[in-house]
Parts: C-alpha cells; sequence; structure tokens
C-alpha cells in the first residue's frame, strides 16, 4: 500500500486479525458429486479386481470403496483445516491485507470500489493446465482471489471489492499457481484503470461481517460504499 492511509478513527487505530470461521460442512457440499462419482468409479474398480482376482463378493468390493470414499473425505477435511489454520485477514487504518499459505493480498482504503457479490476462486480447469515447470520466483498481479481455501467458500458471496495487490508467495507449488493464474480476471477489470480488481472474502472470517466488527471497519473509513441495510 503505497497511498498516504487516512486518520485513524478512534476505536479503529489499531490493526485486528480476523481468523477464518468457514466450516467444513460448507465445503463438503462442493464435495459431493467428485465424492459420489469417486465412491462409483472406486466400487467399479474394486468390484473388477476383488471379484475377478480373488472371487471376493459384489459386498465386501462396495465396503472397500466406501473405504476408499471415506478415506478421501477425512484427507480433504485435514487439509481444510490446515489451509483454514493458515489464513488470517488484517485490517488496519491503511486497508485490507489477507495472508493465506500461497498468496498475499493488499487493498488499501481508497483502492475500496464496492460491498457486494463477489466470486470465490474456481478449481483448476485441466483443459487450460500446462505441464508444471520446475523452479520460477513469485508473481505479482492487481487480481484474482488465488488460492484461498479453493472451493471451501461457496461460489458467490458478499465482500469487498476493490483495487490493489494480489501477489503469489515464491515458494507457492504449482497447483496453487495454476489456480492463482486461471482466477486473475475472475471479479472483473476495473474500466477506468484496466486492473483487475481484487476481492476480500469477508464472508469466509464472519458470515454476518457487515453487522460485525468487520463491517464497523467498513464504516469507520468507508461509509460511502456500504449498503444503506447494513
Amino acid at each position: 500500500m503505497t497511498e498516504a492511509a487516512p486518520a485513524p478513527v478512534p476505536g479503529f487505530d489499531q490493526p485486528e486479525t480476523f481468523e477464518v470461521k468457514a466450516e467444513f460442512k460448507h465445503h463438503l457440499l462442493s464435495l459431493t458429486v467428485p465424492a459420489i462419482g469417486m465412491f462409483l468409479i472406486s466400487g467399479l474398480l474394486f468390484l473388477a479386481i476383488l471379484n475377478g482376482a480373488l472371487g471376493l463378493p459384489p459386498l465386501i468390493a462396495g465396503l472397500a470403496a466406501l473405504v476408499f470414499t471415506a478415506a478421501m473425505i477425512a484427507g480433504k477435511k485435514r487439509q481444510f483445516e490446515q489451509m483454514r489454520e493458515a489464513m488470517s485477514l488484517t485490517i488496519s487504518p491503511e486497508g485490507f491485507a489477507v495472508d493465506d499459505p500461497h498468496t498475499t493480498l493488499q487493498m488499501a482504503w481508497s483502492g475500496v470500489r464496492a460491498v457486494g457479490k463477489v466470486k470465490s476462486p474456481k478449481p483448476i480447469d485441466v483443459t487450460k493446465t500446462s505441464v508444471p515447470v520446475v523452479g520460477g520466483g513469485g508473481s505479482s498481479v492487481g487480481g484474482g482471489i488465488g488460492a484461498a481455501i479453493g472451493q471451501a467458500t461457496i461460489d458467490i458471496q458478499t465482500g469487498i471489492l476493490g483495487l490493489g495487490t494480489h501477489a503469489l508467495k515464491p515458494d507457492a507449488p504449482w497447483r496453487a499457481r495454476t489456480q492463482f493464474e486461471q482466477n486473475v480476471e475472475i471479479n472483473g477489470v476495473d474500466e477506468e484503470t484496466g486492473q483487475n480488481f481484487v476481492a476480500v472474502l469477508a464472508q469466509l472470517y464472519d458470515a454476518d461481517w457487515q453487522s460485525g466488527r468487520i463491517g464497523d471497519w467498513v464504516r469507520a473509513y468507508r461509509p460511502d460504499v456500504m449498503p444503506a441495510s447494513s
């Protein structure tokens, strides 16, 4: 954030950090279809292998498929919890700073354009995925919402849209880097500057953030963008 920060507002003059409150059950909804597909595919495979090689009945193959699918979901839950614990939103008189395992996002108060519907990052589109390249440093762009919890959020939620910077960390793995690059323009482009919008997914940190402390911060520094009903 290179622009001068506004004068601190009493009661909102010290940085505050918010932790992710998204729950796995919401993430699980996005896994329902893949989980069913995985169960059916693994079930057919186990049925073919176990029945053909060992002569086991279909029931055993079905149970094996069920265990395999449950293990997959358990692994996703551990991954989700690790990602959630590593994410944070810090709000200060300068603006917003979001940190997750693979990216950082910053938006000054002067860069805030609106409070409204924003899009969460989409999963990787394999049809647009190139072969991973070993090495390479970080990159910085003014848009997208990167790899923030992947599909741990709903596709569209109420957040804070504006201009700022969103950067990949130098050690971001190929998967996070690919997802980041595919989501650069997900929230559109500012017509005046040509910059990609960045989005603070405030709903991740508080489902009712507009009436909570995060909303209070926005009302303190940018009351002009808050909906009248909030």
